[in-house]
């Protein structure tokens, strides 16, 4: 009321503290300041809270006299994080997704991607491994590894293929067994099978199918017999 008053400390904080809480001083009154500020507090929670419908928390700052905004967490989103560079995380910290068991860990060595159930990669185009980086299944010796020219799978046991479909070669690209010399290719049209001695072992019956009627025998690449099929007839014929 125009009246000075000597007053103690006490007093005078609470008197501050019930005329911001009570006369409804707003924070966006309060102008910017030119010195170092700490939010703290010796108990309970600190809350930030963007009250209006569909408002964003945002935080900025300044890089090298740009300012900047350093992260957003979008309220139209459920709190959607976009932060406008690098995550940085301790040794042995991890980023968890959903329960426990779907997370990924760095310990500044290795990477490790944890799964509950399955670990599902749908990228729209190519997943790229560097040369000379394999991926290994089970133990080192069952691995896929490139180096830029070829490709190696290794198994230390069975390799199994178990497509539900065909397995497509391209054309004039051979399977090789060994040495060149064992090798199955084929070119769009015709079908060979090199060999030293090729030995057809069936457990039952072999059947030989040749729509074109004609068995052809060489030797050294000539032809030395020759086995027909005429109006039903069989034909062996020594060429």
């Amino acid at each position: 009321g125009g009246t000075m008053r000597m007053t103690n400390v006490t007093t005078l904080k609470t008197y501050f503290q019930t005329g911001v809480t009570a006369s409804g001083i707003a924070a966006d009154d309060i102008s910017t300041g030119d010195g170092a500020v700490t939010l703290a507090t010796s108990s309970g929670n600190i809350t930030i809270d963007a009250t209006a419908n569909d408002t964003d928390i945002i935080f900025k700052g300044t890089d090298d006299s740009s300012d900047i905004t350093m992260l957003t967490l979008d309220g139209s989103d459920a709190g959607s994080a976009t932060f406008n560079h690098d995550i940085i995380l301790g040794n042995n910290s991890f980023v968890r997704f959903g329960d426990a068991g779907e997370k990924i860990t760095g310990d500044g060595t290795d990477l490790t991607i944890d799964s509950s159930n399955d670990l599902h990669l749908t990228a729209t185009t190519d997943i790229n491994v560097p040369q000379n980086v394999g991926m290994t299944f089970g133990d080192d010796g069952e691995k896929i590894e490139g180096d830029g020219t070829d490709l190696t799978i290794a198994s230390s046991a069975k390799l199994n293929l178990t497509a539900t479909s065909d397995i497509h070669i391209p054309n004039n690209v051979g399977i090789i067994f060994g040495g060149d010399s064992e090798k199955i290719e084929g070119d769009g049209t015709d079908l060979t099978i090199s060999a030293n001695n090729l030995t057809i072992d069936a457990a039952a019956d072999i059947i030989l199918d040749a729509a074109g009627n004609d068995f052809n025998f060489k030797a050294g690449g000539t032809e030395v017999l020759r086995i027909s099929n005429s109006s039903s007839d069989v034909i062996i014929k020594p060429i």
